[in-house]
């Protein structure tokens, strides 16, 4: 093992592994008080198919989140001799589940505290679109434990997505695609587990699972054996207070959790802020105030006043749509709209698809038949993608058609009726207006 990552970062001692990575404490070279954490990814996740798409999507996730209660990602690369690695900011502190294995089951109200910093945390990151998935105590960093300035520390978005840029992969629209749950089995959602489309909720599902074993010191499913608890989380009705002991916490509260552990993610309260709201109510005080991060400002007001696409673009064609319908089924309808006019997927990233039609077939030297069909003329098609409320399915699209080979096509009439024409039919695939 070397004892230096890219090239900046020494090497001090190893701290654990997960699934996916190794962990070691380091410091910044000539500067030993400036501690970091590096994820080195293990071998055999790097070898899978399509890791390189995963780390990219990974480093542009951890990337845009600056958030007090996160930890937030200070370097990475690809091409390190140790291998890929991520280097994390270093918090230190106690996760959440070696806090629970030395005092048990929390008071109500310093659970609600707890609630009110994760809440905040998530808020934030689901308004830009990025889902955890693997929420859990281990992945919590209690920092300042017991003292007046405890808050928490989400680590670990290594497995986020962004959920409100749909993510429409070459793969996925030519049928190939394979359904994978991510996540601990411990804390995994249903929808997670049916391979259905994963949202926000899919995190308070997991917030439930940790509530529920932070009030009471059980799990909702008592199971040992992996089968039986995610049969459990798809089909078994989660133990009751009473039942494991915890007959002490209001049942105001129990209430909350249950909710949160609904089977579907549209039972479930809509967003993080609203649970925060929901056990402010149950235990009368307002965990979402008292959490606030002084400077930081409401993740809904951010978003709305991020800058709006421009549709008045001079180099391009554009068009702007609603679709109302689920993400898998935007998929088959973008497939057969591909395969019907023989479009080529360019590009793919989430939020963002760029086909081609009419592209240019190599020549082979051999002059064309006279009577041989006529090339459409080529046009580029950018769709970029949003759901502005991950919790229902409008998809927010806008469209935009460009020449790919001869800029002057944007002036020509017949390309420009032949966008109109190629927009009306995408309409018609996707039921858009």
């Amino acid at each position: 093992m070397v004892d230096v990552f890219l090239g900046k970062y020494s090497r001090l001692s190893f701290l654990g592994h997960g699934s996916m990575a190794q962990v070691w404490l380091a410091h910044l070279i000539g500067h030993p008080d400036q501690l970091v954490v590096v994820k080195v990814m293990l071998p055999t996740v790097v070898a899978q198919p399509r890791f390189r798409q995963f780390f990219d999507r990974e480093v542009q996730s951890l990337a845009k989140l600056r958030h007090p209660y996160i930890v937030r990602l200070i370097d990475s690369s690809y091409d390190d001799p140790v291998g890929p690695c991520l280097v994390m900011e270093y918090v230190p502190g106690v996760t959440l589940e070696t806090l629970l294995k030395k005092q048990g089951p929390l008071p109500v109200g310093h659970v609600g505290l707890l609630l009110g910093y994760l809440c905040h945390a998530l808020e934030s990151a689901h308004t830009m679109g990025i889902v955890h998935r693997d929420l859990k105590p281990a992945n919590l960093m209690v920092v300042d434990a017991g003292s007046l300035e405890e808050s928490i520390r989400v680590m670990d978005f290594g497995l986020a997505e962004f959920a409100g840029k749909p993510h429409f992969t070459a793969e996925r629209l030519a049928g190939a695609a394979s359904v994978t749950a991510e996540g601990t089995p411990c804390y995994i959602s249903p929808e997670s587990l049916r391979g259905d489309q994963v949202d926000s909720r899919a995190d308070l599902y997991s917030v439930g699972v940790v509530l529920f074993e932070m009030l009471t010191g059980h799990m909702p499913f008592p199971h040992v054996d992996v089968d039986r608890l995610l049969k459990a989380h798809l089909y078994e009705t989660p133990q009751r207070f009473w039942s494991v002991g915890a007959s002490d916490v209001p049942r105001a509260v129990e209430a909350v959790v249950q909710l949160c552990l609904s089977k579907y993610a549209v039972e479930r309260p809509r967003s993080a802020r609203k649970v925060a709201e929901q056990f402010s109510e149950a235990i009368g005080l307002d965990i979402w105030e008292a959490a606030r991060a002084e400077g930081v400002p409401d993740p809904a007001e951010a978003a709305a006043a991020r800058k709006p696409f421009d549709a008045n673009d001079r180099k391009a064609i554009v068009y702007q749509a609603d679709a109302w319908m689920p993400e898998r089924i935007a998929v088959v309808k973008l497939r057969g709209f591909l395969e019907d006019l023989g479009g080529k997927v360019a590009q793919s990233e989430p939020g963002l698809l760029r086909i081609r039609l009419g592209e240019p077939e190599k020549s082979d030297g051999r002059r064309r038949k006279i009577d041989a069909k006529p090339v459409p003329q080529p046009v580029e098609i950018e769709l970029r993608m949003e759901k502005p409320d991950p919790c229902n399915n409008r998809l927010a699209i806008t469209v935009l058609f460009r020449p790919f080979t001869d800029p002057v096509l944007l002036q020509q009439p017949v390309w420009r009726n032949r966008c109109e024409v190629l927009y009306k039919d995408l309409q018609s695939y996707l039921m858009a207006r």
